[in-house]
């Protein structure tokens, strides 16, 4: 569960984005009606775990 799903609104592939420590997975399609991302996190793990959740999988 390492790979990144593709962003749920517009279909992109997700990437990570890093801040010295802090993660954080996000759309870079700069059309993405939502532009979703998540919140920063000590463990690039962590971030993608969330990015990856989906309202049909908790």
């Amino acid at each position: 569960m390492f790979e990144l799903k593709s962003c749920p609104f517009c279909g992109a592939k997700g990437v990570m984005q890093r801040n010295g420590h802090c993660f954080r997975a996000c759309c870079p399609n700069r059309d993405c009606p939502i532009e979703p991302r998540t919140h920063w996190y000590l463990n690039h793990l962590l971030a993608i775990e969330t990015w990856n959740r989906r309202a049909d999988n908790g």
